[in-house]
């Protein structure tokens, strides 16, 4: 009995020892049941471990080199000892895993001739801590979802993802070297459409969603990162280095994609390159020395480039070519050899703004061909060739941006309709802002200083504008222009320029030149060598060292309305090479000048209605041969010299001027050659120092002879000296028969487009064309409201009209439309004898289109006289047409001399009207 209780403890102490060994070589996992399997411990090769284990067990496997092919189709955890010693020898085969939640670490795999490391073909593996020095792809993806790939280590091959549903990807902190992929490879779009073509490179995507590729380490490849029809994949904080081939990262129709944080340097080409591939996000990238370009886009749109930093970059810094839409701002571009900071070709309404382009040696900070409706604000083009260049591109809008020590700040050529509004150009080399055969563009609100040749330079262009610009200090002139039309100049301050303001350098007709600040250049306005048919109104120009507007062979040109003081001479017209002629200077104030108006061989000028005062020398100067000028209805006053000065100078009329209180009133050296009055009965001058104040000046007979009895304002001998015609004598040759008694107001202006007017004084001469007689040629039509003629109540007349015309004469009593043609002002003299008496205009019930026969401005109530406000009349209408504008008249409104009106009246009645 005793023995046989012996043989069953040592019966149970052996079965302990049994299992007390299997434990040390099986250990069961209590709660999941799952084993350790050794190799080759348990079995001698990797796949019989793999055959034997169940899912959930692990896959331990010793130190030493296995040679042979790995199909992992369990979920398992297979492990490596040590990933230098632990080899996994695939020549001519694979490790497959085909089963999902497999973890495979700590192995060196390798292969003389296969290609392919491990393939992996489920999901939700991990491949950690391992080796691969296959030829080609240590790891291939196909068609898998969430996949960790981290800590490898890849030698002579890359990573290449192939798939239409992967959901996560991860790859962190992976250590890539010495890695050759000098073949292309490929990647299946569809199976059903064959192989396409995919250049080679460390880690591949194709047909991806939403994968990451983190903080990995890629050099000496063949291409960095490549994408290939993989949408919303995140490629961030990696570095990719020394790659051979054109592109480092590469994305084609690849699109939603975040390329962020990436630091991309020493490549061989492109740091990175877009190719049909849409909305992805590029931001907080460095791409520094790479040979080729930073960024290049080609057929990709609405991508947003932003806050990038792109350093010494051999070409052009961000390249797009053919692509829309996309966000380029906020980026830093600097130190390139040869290309621009940013090039568009063929390429539409991309946004460029908040980035820094500096010194770029040989190319613009800014550069687009063929590109339009582009916006490019508030960059910082400094230090360049050239700021912004556009070629070929048109409606694009720059504005508020900076370009300093520029050759050129922005150049235009060959591009219409685009807006450069609200720039900083200054201390650029050669211009500030070039247009070259570039048609309506808008150039507004520019503050442009110390650029060299000109602030702003326009050739060969028409109908731009040129409005609101400040430009000052140029080394040589601030506006210039060559063969430039229908363009117009608004509002533009231009001061302390070396040369002229505005230089109009040859050939530049039918330009506007209006409500411009020009002071202290060497010229204010100089138009040079057929510069025609432009008009100059409404500027101040003053305080310059020569000349305020000078015309060199220039002809057809309106100088109206505007303030030119401090100059050496007012307006200069000198023939340099050819004359000046057929020019209109007229209603201008040009004070305190040296000279107020100087002529030097000019031709056929007008120079009307304008006022000539405190000139500290001539008023106007005529010399050289300055012949067949027109000197009228001026007010010349109080000038240091001569009010006007004429020699050498033949056949010019001067009349209807007032000529007040200058040191030598005239002076005229050409032998009577010159006609210092109008004749009987529109008179001469109005000479300060013969008038009634004057000793033996009277106004008491009219007639040529000055012998009938009854004053007509001009100066004769008076009752004393029984009557007869009293000259004003200028010198021994020439006077002026009919001075005037008081100064001439024989005279309104008249604007482009109807006027509606009325004649001050009464019309003996009634004839429509020679009432009107010094606007020939510059109306076109001529209208007035007959209120008794119930059947045909218009009455007009019209140039050129065969037939058909039906007001033919003019007077006093009435209102008159004149339609004028030329722009600008027209300043039209008009004849008659001054009113002695009330006139007397009869009202009828309803609108009365009357005349103002009147020599003085009167409030409504002493103008309208015997007629009461509102019982007789109870509304008056009238037409500004300076500001094209009805007008209705108040109780404090004036009537004013030369102005028709529309008169309602409730009764028949007869308007007196006062003198």
């Amino acid at each position: 009995m005793r023995k046989k209780i012996q043989s069953i403890i040592l019966c149970l102490i052996l079965i302990f020892t049994i299992f007390t060994t299997i434990d040390l070589v099986f250990e069961f996992a209590s709660t999941s049941g799952s084993i350790t399997i050794y190799v080759p411990t348990n079995y001698p090769t990797i796949q019989d471990a793999i055959n034997a284990a169940k899912d959930g067990d692990t896959v331990y496997v010793f130190s030493g080199t296995y040679y042979e092919n790995v199909l992992v189709n369990k979920t398992i955890n297979l492990t490596g000892e040590n990933r230098d010693n632990t080899i996994i020898d695939v020549s001519d085969g694979v490790v497959r895993i085909t089963s999902d939640y497999v973890n495979v670490s700590g192995f060196t795999i390798t292969g003389a001739t296969t290609t392919t490391g491990i393939i992996i073909e489920s999901d939700y593996d991990t491949i950690a801590g391992n080796k691969f020095s296959t030829t080609e792809i240590g790891i291939y993806i196909s068609r898998s979802n969430g996949i960790n790939v981290m800590d490898n280590n890849m030698f002579d091959n890359g990573i290449y993802i192939e798939g239409d549903s992967l959901e996560h990807w991860n790859t962190h902190n992976i250590d890539i070297s010495n890695t050759v992929n000098d073949r292309p490879i490929h990647y299946w779009k569809d199976r059903t459409e064959g192989m396409v073509p995919f250049d080679a490179g460390q880690v591949i995507l194709a047909n991806c969603t939403n994968v990451n590729v983190e903080a990995q380490a890629i050099t000496n490849v063949y291409v960095g990162i490549s994408l290939g029809f993989s949408f919303n994949n995140n490629i961030i904080n990696n570095g990719v280095s020394l790659c051979r081939n054109a592109y480092s990262i590469y994305l084609y129709h690849s699109s939603g994609n975040n390329i962020v944080g990436n630091f991309v340097q020493n490549n061989a080409g492109i740091g990175l390159y877009l190719h049909h591939s849409n909305g992805n996000n590029i931001s907080g990238n460095t791409f520094i020395n790479n040979s080729v370009y930073g960024i290049h886009l080609i057929n990709s749109d609405g991508n947003y480039i932003m806050g990038n930093i792109l350093d010494n970059n051999e070409y052009h810094f961000i390249y797009l070519s053919y692509s829309s839409s996309n966000n380029i701002s906020g980026n830093t571009i600097s130190n390139n050899q040869y290309g621009d900071g940013v090039r568009l070709i063929n390429s539409h309404g991309n946004y460029i703004a908040g980035n820094i382009m500096t010194s770029l040696f040989w190319g613009d900070g800014i550069h687009l061909e063929y590109s339009d409706g582009n916006y490019i604000g508030s960059n910082n083009a400094s230090s360049n060739p050239i700021g912004i260049r556009l070629i070929y591109s048109s409606n694009n809008t720059i504005e508020n941006n900076t370009c300093d020590g520029c050759t050129w700040g922005i150049e235009l050529t060959d591009s219409h309709g685009n807006t450069v509004k609200n720039n900083h150009l200054y201390g650029d080399g050669i211009k500030g802002i070039s247009i070259i055969v570039s048609n309506e563009t808008n150039i507004v609100g520019n503050n442009i200083s110390h650029s060299g040749a000109e602030g702003i330079y326009v050739g060969s262009s028409y109908r731009n504008n040129i409005i609101g610009n400040i430009i000052f200090s140029i080394a040589d002139n601030g506006i210039e222009l060559a063969d430039v039309h229908e363009s117009y100049f608004f509002g533009n301050k231009i001061t302390s320029n070396e040369e002229s303001g505005i230089f109009f350098e040859g050939i530049c007709k039918r330009n506007a030149i209006h409500n411009n600040n020009i002071t202290n250049n060497k010229h204010g306005l100089y138009l040079f060598r057929f510069s025609d048919n432009n008009i100059i109104t409404d500027n101040i120009i003053s305080s310059n060292n020569y000349d305020g507007i000078l015309l060199d062979l220039s002809s057809n040109n309106k100088i109206t309305g505007n303030d030119i003081s401090g100059n050496l001479r007012g307006i200069n017209l000198s023939a340099f090479s050819f004359s000046s002629s057929k020019n209109v200077i007229s209603g201008n104030n040009i004070s305190n000048n040296t000279h107020g108006i100087w002529l030097s061989s000019a031709l056929n000028n007008a120079i009307i209605g304008n006022n000539i005062t405190l000139n500290s020398l001539d008023g106007i100067h005529l010399l050289s041969s300055s012949n067949w000028n027109g000197i009228l209805g001026n007010t010349v006053f109080s000038n240091g010299n001569y009010g006007i000065y004429l020699n050498d100078s033949s056949n010019n009329s001067i009349y209807h001027n007032n000529i007040i209180n200058n040191a030598i009133q005239a002076y005229d050296g050409t032998n009577n050659a010159n006609r210092w009055d109008e004749g009987y009965p529109s008179g001469g001058n109005y000479w300060s120092d013969f008038d009634e104040s004057s000793e033996g000046a009277y106004d008491e007979y009219n007639g040529e002879g000055q012998n009938i009895l009854g004053s007509d304002g001009i100066v004769d001998n008076g009752t004393i000296g029984g009557g007869g015609k009293n000259p004003y004598i200028i010198d021994s040759d020439s006077q002026d028969n009919y001075p005037l008694i008081e100064p001439n107001k024989n005279y309104m202006i008249l604007k482009q487009g109807w006027n509606l007017i009325s004649l001050p004084l009464i019309q003996e001469e009634q004839n429509l064309t020679k009432v009107l007689g010094s606007i020939n040629g510059l109306y076109d039509a001529v209208q007035w409201y007959n209120i008794t003629d119930k059947k045909d109540q218009w009455k007009h007349y019209k140039v050129g009209k065969p037939y058909g015309n039906d007001l033919s004469e003019l007077n006093e009593k009435m209102g008159i439309w004149i339609h004028i043609t030329q722009p600008g002002d027209t300043v039209f003299f008009y004849n008659g004898t001054r009113p002695t008496e009330n006139q007397n205009i009869a009202l009828h019930p309803g609108w009365n289109m009357v005349g103002y026969p009147s020599q003085n401005n009167r409030d409504r109530t002493s103008a309208l006289n015997n007629i009461d406000f509102p019982s007789d009349v109870d509304a008056i209408w009238t037409y500004n047409s300076r500001v094209q504008r009805w007008e209705k008249m108040g109780s404090s409104d004036y009537f004013e001399v030369g102005r028709g009106y529309y008169v309602h009246s409730r009764v028949d009645d007869v308007w007196q009207v006062p003198l």
